[in-house]
């Protein structure tokens, strides 16, 4: 009896044994039909997705997102000085845009190169920058030109990012001090509140300055008034005898447009020229009277002291 019994339990342990190996075996075969369908590959295509995702989001920061500060110098020359200066301030206000600095001095007396000279910076929209500066080349001389852009995309973001975390702690404070109970309590939370306050107004006038400088380029123009464009420097393939001709005409030019000079100062100057002449040359005559009396009286002496001399002998 006792046998049997033995030999049931070991059947019963030994069918218990091939039941749980069975399941085992089981779930390791479907395990791999599980991750096939979600990890290996689908986790693959999710990396790849964010991946692409995050490219994308570069690429936009990089072109049409990108906070870009434009800073343009140019050197100019124009013939028609006062036209000029009148027609690019009506496109720059046309345009949105604003004077921000002029300096504008000089003589107008004509030479080749004229001494009226203007120092303007404008503000222009930036979208709009490109076509001002074709329209700057279309009507003057453009002797230099340099251009600096300064990319500020992660300060602008980060003051963002900044701006909506002091928002969200500044209603969390207010909040809380609708809610606080004792004076002590209030007056803590106020303190807080107030230095998230100065915080937010900071950054809040930081990307406002920082938006004015992206949405409005600078561009700073030297105006200079001539006769004569200057001749931009290309390979000279003249010859010999055609430089010294053209060398020739140019210091013929020059001398013309020296005595042209020369006769405008004096017949400008034409009334100091005379007072000054007059009073150098009285004081010069008056000079010359005096001294010729001095040297009259003293030979007058000398001959007076001779005869003198001679009567005593």
């Amino acid at each position: 009896m006792k046998k049997a019994c033995l030999i049931l339990i070991l059947s019963l342990f030994v069918c218990l044994l091939a039941s749980c190996s069975s399941s085992g075996e089981a779930s390791y075969d479907e395990a791999p039909i599980v991750g096939d369908s979600t990890s290996p590959d689908a986790s693959y295509g999710n990396g790849a997705e964010s991946s692409d995702t995050v490219v994308k989001d570069d690429t936009t920061v990089s072109s049409s997102d990108r906070k870009l500060i434009r800073n343009v110098t140019l050197q100019v020359e124009t013939k028609g000085y006062d036209a000029l200066i009148s027609d690019l301030n009506a496109r720059v206000s046309a345009m949105g845009g604003y004077i921000e600095a002029s300096s504008i001095g000089g003589s107008a007396y004509e030479s080749e190169r004229s001494e009226r000279r203007a120092i303007i910076t404008y503000r222009v929209p930036t979208d709009r920058l490109d076509e001002f500066l074709s329209h700057v080349g279309e009507n003057c001389n453009v002797t230099a030109r340099s251009e600096q852009a300064k990319d500020v995309t992660l300060n602008y973001v980060d003051l963002e990012s900044r701006i909506k975390t002091l928002e969200a702690e500044r209603d969390a404070l207010l909040a809380m001090l609708e809610k606080a109970d004792t004076t002590s309590e209030m007056l803590s939370i106020r303190n807080q509140l107030n230095e998230v306050i100065y915080q937010y107004e900071s950054a809040t006038a930081q990307l406002r300055a920082l938006s004015e400088q992206v949405d409005y380029s600078t561009v700073e123009m030297t105006i200079s008034e001539v006769l004569e464009y200057t001749e931009k420097k290309e390979e000279d393939t003249r010859s010999l005898g055609e430089k010294a001709t053209d060398g020739f005409v140019r210091s013929c030019k020059d001398i013309g447009n020296g005595l042209a000079v020369l006769g405008a100062f004096l017949l400008i100057n034409s009334p100091y020229l005379i007072l000054f002449g007059g009073i150098f040359g009285g004081g010069g005559w008056i000079l010359y009277l005096c001294l010729t009396r001095k040297q009259r009286a003293a030979k007058r002496l000398s001959k007076r002291a001779k005869r003198a001399n001679e009567q005593q002998k």
